[in-house]
């Protein structure tokens, strides 16, 4: 998002800004403006750019209003002849949802006092502060949409909703529809589980082979420290082999196995790829098994609504004339449920009762 003050990119000057007086000014200190809004220009690209690896492998950015269900319907193929003539069919109608947007704004705390005097690395380290807090919100925004049944608010002051995962319950929640072969969803048809620790073997193949009349193998699986402890404890014997041992052939270049033990601690049932356990569950008894089709592809099962002219990114606005005095950081973009039938969720807990959602760790 150019903004064409200072070759800068990220940074909103204010209006009637005099570009001679930033480039020359320093303050008390010898601290040169002009180098401190470069190099946090810099910082705000590269944050913009790079984002958590779960949330690449989750989710898509769209600048759309909606998304839609990935069509499963075929038809009947025929053989051409010299009597007939090809005979049109219409394709089932898309499922469409809304997306959800939110705005995020938070106010630095620089005063022109501050700023005057300060070395370039407190300024930096609290812009360095403030850039963690919004890569951090990112995840955690995307997170909760990913294991939340709650249908959500499109946008302030609107009544339309967008909803949790397939089958979660009411309203916009419902799901229906067929299965990739034609036959007709069952009813109360869901991609939440719950069972005991027990089953917790059985439950991880009951929901890959859910997924797997979607999307062919492999699948991902993520959750808590403490289910994927519960996980490589079952052992080869169980099911569950580690990403350094000698069965695996592991990343090297183009990883032929893709399973990089940077990301992944082992493979579990031959095709299920289980991440490292995330802090932000906290010590709940939620995992996920999901479908990947890389990074940001648009059939991952989260979408992120952003703002076409705003853009992707973070930037920083200000509208003091003193550089970067009372200045924000801003992010515009929305999570949303991208593909309904792209993860199922569980929790181990008594074998009946309500799905219950992690409570994130932020």
């Amino acid at each position: 998002m150019p903004r064409g003050y200072l070759d800068t990119s990220h940074i909103d000057f204010p209006v009637g800004l005099d570009q001679t007086y930033v480039t020359n000014l320093e303050n008390r200190v010898g601290v040169s403006f002009a180098r401190v809004l470069a190099l946090i220009d810099g910082r705000l690209a590269t944050a913009s750019a790079n984002v958590d690896p779960l949330v690449a492998a989750t989710a898509s950015f769209t600048p759309g209003v909606s998304t839609e269900i990935p069509a499963t319907d075929s038809f009947s193929l025929e053989e051409e002849d010299e009597y007939g003539l090809a005979r049109p069919e219409l394709g089932e109608a898309p499922k469409a949802h809304m997306l959800p947007f939110r705005r995020y704004r938070k106010a630095i705390g620089f005063t022109e006092e501050f700023l005057d005097a300060a070395t370039e690395p407190q300024i930096l380290r609290q812009v360095d502060t403030f850039l963690r807090t919004f890569t951090r919100g990112l995840t955690t925004n995307v997170l909760t949409r990913f294991w939340s049944a709650d249908e959500v608010y499109v946008d302030r002051g609107t009544v339309t909703k967008s909803p949790g995962y397939a089958g979660s319950g009411t309203g916009d929640n419902v799901f229906s529809a067929t299965y990739p072969e034609g036959t007709a969803i069952p009813a109360g048809y869901t991609h939440y589980y719950r069972d005991t620790a027990a089953n917790r073997a059985a439950l991880i193949r009951s929901m890959r082979d859910r997924l797997a009349k979607w999307h062919a193998a492999p699948f991902d699986l993520v959750g808590s420290a403490a289910e994927i402890a519960a996980i490589m404890a079952l052992g080869e014997a169980g099911g569950f082999v580690r990403a350094t041992s000698d069965l695996i052939l592991r990343a090297q270049g183009v990883a032929a196995a893709n399973v990089d033990n940077a990301r992944y601690v082992g493979v579990f049932d031959n095709d299920i790829r289980v991440w490292l356990g995330r802090n932000e569950l906290g010590t709940s008894p939620n995992f996920a098994v999901f479908k990947s089709y890389g990074d940001f592809d648009v059939r991952n099962p989260i979408a992120i609504r952003y703002d076409p002219v705003f853009g992707r990114g973070i930037d920083i606005q200000y509208r003091d004339l003193y550089p970067l005095a009372n200045a924000f950081m801003r992010q515009r973009y929305g999570a949303g449920v991208g593909n309904r039938v792209g993860a199922a969720l569980a929790r181990i807990d008594a074998a009946a009762g309500a799905y219950i959602a992690p409570t994130l760790v932020v």
